[in-house]
């Protein structure tokens, strides 16, 4: 997704994946429930669901990358 990412843009860029190894799925099957009904989906990558999940863990808002 990055491979070729331009290094101009003053922006910080994060994956869950490299170029040879996609991210986990996380929350699938009965965890993959919106409103009380089966999606047949994951919800997310394990990598993007423990961000959220620790940034809504703490008050902390001094993240810095």
């Amino acid at each position: 997704m990055f491979k070729n990412f331009p290094t101009n843009l003053n922006i910080y860029a994060v994956t869950a994946a490299n170029e040879e190894e996609s991210s986990y799925a996380a929350y699938c099957d009965t965890d993959a429930e919106v409103g009380g009904k089966d999606i047949g989906s994951c919800l997310g990558d394990l990598f993007s669901i423990k961000w959220m999940e620790d940034t809504e863990s703490t008050t902390d808002d001094k993240y810095t990358l």
